[in-house]
């Protein structure tokens, strides 16, 4: 009897734990998803990026983004037209130009022609409205060209070559060249540009001077890129922000640049812009594939911290005075 007794304990204690083990996994199934949207949620709405740097415009949840984290996975030699076998979206142009990824989330660059295309490797979406920040320090280059400097591009496709091709439009592929440019030129002055059909450039620019001796070397720079559309989506908004602290505390951004493209703003040759059924002065109020970070004339150069994301346009951004 005892015996008995006991046996139907411990089958009775066994089914006991049975049970609460598959209640336990069942709740790990169950909450799986809801945990892993929190994290999403959570790294949406973080004040501060992955590399600990302040964000100034909230995410756009159904946005994409990217940033260079798999810059410390593993050191490795990138060539232009490469692309990176641990990042998909990132894509090496230009012409004759390395990036020597050196694993601990700094990259180096180097070559006459440097072209950084991140992009969504399956060509389905597109940057709209997006803030694009970068950490650049400038070491030394041979006889660079006057536009030399840290540079990225927005609103852009892969139109910038010359090439003979149409696009899907019948238009020539130069037509998905035009983009939206911000710039700190080693000179020290930053601008803004506007592209239509490439290589085609507006010639007066909104300018600032940043160094009036030059962009210092051996100093970390931040700088961030903001494109949005506002006044009602009619318009188009640029910012340029800089940061001298190296990140610390998330950074001390200060704006040093805006400006608002109300469609007054024209590339000299209205012919080139009419091939692609632009205007001389178009607005770019749609998105593009790629954003494309670049430098010419650099024999090192160096890059950390590197991020995108599409942002959320806030009734007080689409109003533009």
């Amino acid at each position: 009897m005892q015996a008995a007794g006991l046996y139907a304990n411990v089958m009775r204690a066994r089914a006991f734990m049975a049970i609460a083990v598959a209640g336990t996994a069942a709740m790990a199934v169950a909450t799986a998803p809801l945990l892993e949207g929190m994290k999403t949620f959570m790294e949406i709405h973080a004040p501060y990026d992955a590399f600990g740097v302040k964000r100034l415009y909230a995410s756009d949840a159904s946005g994409q983004s990217w940033d260079s984290r798999s810059w410390h996975l593993s050191a490795r030699v990138l060539s232009s037209p490469q692309a990176d076998s641990l990042d998909p979206y990132f894509h090496m142009r230009g012409s004759y130009n390395l990036l020597v990824i050196r694993g601990d989330g700094t990259a180096e660059s180097s070559g006459p022609q440097v072209r950084y295309y991140i992009a969504d490797p399956q060509g389905e979406r597109e940057w709209k409205n997006f803030e694009f920040t970068m950490y650049s320090m400038r070491v030394g280059e041979a006889s660079p060209p006057s536009y030399a400097g840290f540079a990225v591009q927005g609103r852009t496709g892969p139109g910038h070559t010359d090439r003979p091709e149409v696009n899907g439009d019948g238009h020539p592929i130069q037509c998905e060249g035009s983009a939206y440019s911000a710039a700190i030129r080693y000179s020290g002055v930053a601008d803004f540009k506007k592209e239509i059909k490439w290589p085609n450039y507006t010639k007066e620019n909104p300018e600032a001077t940043l160094y009036a001796d030059g962009v210092p070397k051996n100093q970390w720079i931040g700088m961030k890129y903001i494109v949005h559309n506002t006044n009602n989506g009619q318009d188009v908004k640029m910012e340029l922000w800089i940061d001298e602290t190296d990140g610390k505390n998330g950074g001390e951004w200060v704006k040093v640049m805006e400006y608002i493209d109300r469609g007054d703003w024209a590339i000299p040759l209205a012919s080139e812009a009419s091939s692609c059924r632009y205007s001389a002065d178009e607005k770019l109020l749609e998105g593009g594939p790629a954003i494309i970070v670049r430098n010419d004339g650099v024999y090192k150069q160096l890059y950390k911290n590197m991020s995108v994301r599409e942002i959320v346009v806030t009734p007080e951004m689409n109003i533009a005075k």
